[in-house]
């Protein structure tokens, strides 16, 4: 069985308060398995204030990634959004459940209806629930125009989101390709917008039976926020 581990971190503060000196930290991990055939994956995107894996600033974490048993990547961006470290050598894959997080946004936002789903979606990766709330933006391209829209609007006006499905027995908007450099601008800018704000609530409130990786750090970080998702894993959180 093939083990990758992604890992993104923004660090930095939209405003931080008076006399707080601490920054705020957004981590995305994944850590996938090999589980079949998987749509093809385009190199990350490179260009001005984009990292490119190893060599992208992270010389240490590039040491450290080679000692370990599994493909591992980091991104850095301060928090609100800007230049991108990067390290080790995974800088690209599908993104599984991290994309519930931009689909619950696009979900409330259209319908506040979809409270009900959006809550189980992100606090117990609830499959059904996400599903719902992509069918009811449309499904397919008016669906994934929707969650799109949220992206961009969110600092990724790069990523594609899949619309149709393309491996049996998982959703379409889960198989979308999202660069991890991507996901880190986005991730960045979680703390920053209104829209975002339900979603992020709710990435505090993960279900017991979701606590794992990030979420064991909630023990540790009574402000962690987090969306903690089935195997393969991906999560996305704020520390």
């Amino acid at each position: 069985m093939a083990v990758a581990v992604v890992v993104t971190a923004a660090v930095g503060a939209c405003s931080p308060p008076p006399g707080n000196d601490e920054p705020d930290v957004i981590v995305i991990e994944t850590i996938t398995e090999s589980i079949g055939p998987a749509p093809a994956v385009p190199p990350a995107a490179t260009g001005p204030g984009v990292g490119i894996g190893v060599g992208g600033g992270l010389e240490e974490f590039d040491s450290f990634a080679r000692q370990l048993p599994a493909q591992v990547g980091l991104a850095i961006v301060p928090v609100g959004g800007g230049q991108v470290l990067t390290g080790g050598t995974v800088m690209t894959d599908v993104a599984w459940s991290t994309i519930k997080v931009p689909l619950a946004i696009a979900a409330l936002t259209a319908d506040p209806a979809q409270a009900g789903n959006v809550a189980a979606a992100i606090t117990a990766s609830d499959n059904d629930a996400a599903q719902a709330m992509w069918d009811d933006l449309g499904s397919g391209t008016a669906a994934a125009t929707a969650v799109q829209q949220v992206l961009a609007e969110f600092g990724d006006p790069g990523t594609a989101v899949q619309p149709q499905v393309t491996r049996p027995g998982f959703t379409a908007f889960g198989q979308t390709i999202w660069p991890l450099t991507a996901q880190a601008q986005f991730a960045a800018s979680l703390p920053c917008r209104d829209a975002a704000d339900e979603v992020l609530t709710l990435m505090g409130q993960v279900s017991p039976g979701q606590s794992w990786g990030l979420g064991a750090l909630m023990r540790l970080i009574e402000s962690a926020q987090l969306c903690s998702v089935e195997v393969p894993t991906r999560e996305q959180g704020s520390l």
